[in-house]
């Protein structure tokens, strides 16, 4: 299995187990969750008249739950535009650094990954109203979010984007 982790921060995002895709040039990981119920207990009824019953349970989305993201609070969409320009300049900067240390058919094509990650703040800036927004255990709100929402009725959970040159990666 392979969890994905912000580069910044530490923080684990989310890992290969869930459905994803790579969108935007390779800029965007595009994750499905799902909603599931936690804490939901067996309660064994003594009588033959009642059958078992189901304790309540929390329901919660997997990728956020298994993750510890925590939920931002009172974003605004001009708050988000600086958080995207000054997070990219950083994913920017060190992939120039890691790119003089690959050979040329390793690195990572700056011009796509600028366009990829354009459309991708337009996709977020354009559904603000509709996203979630997360950051990781540990609260570092300079390091990666992810932005969820709903793109399909028929889904069955929010749609997770984050931005995939701010990840790396770790096998485990």
């Amino acid at each position: 299995m392979k969890v994905f982790k912000d580069y910044i921060s530490g923080d684990e995002f989310f890992s290969d187990s869930f459905p994803h895709e790579y969108i935007f040039n390779g800029a965007c990981i595009e994750a499905k969750a799902k909603y599931v119920v936690k804490g939901k207990e067996l309660v064994l009824i003594a009588t033959d008249e009642e059958e078992e019953d189901q304790g309540e349970g929390e329901t919660v989305i997997d990728i956020q739950d298994k993750f510890e993201l925590n939920e931002v609070q009172n974003y605004t969409k001009a708050e988000f535009m600086t958080w995207a320009k000054a997070y990219l300049g950083k994913l920017k900067a060190r992939l120039t650094e890691e790119n003089a240390n690959l050979p040329e058919d390793k690195q990572r094509n700056l011009a796509e990954f600028q366009a990829g990650a354009t459309q991708l703040v337009k996709l977020i800036a354009g559904k603000f109203s509709e996203m979630q927004i997360f950051c990781g255990s540990k609260m570092d709100y300079e390091g990666a979010f992810c932005f969820a929402y709903t793109k399909e009725q028929t889904d069955e959970g929010p749609t997770f984007l984050y931005f995939a040159d701010g990840l790396k990666g770790v096998k485990y």
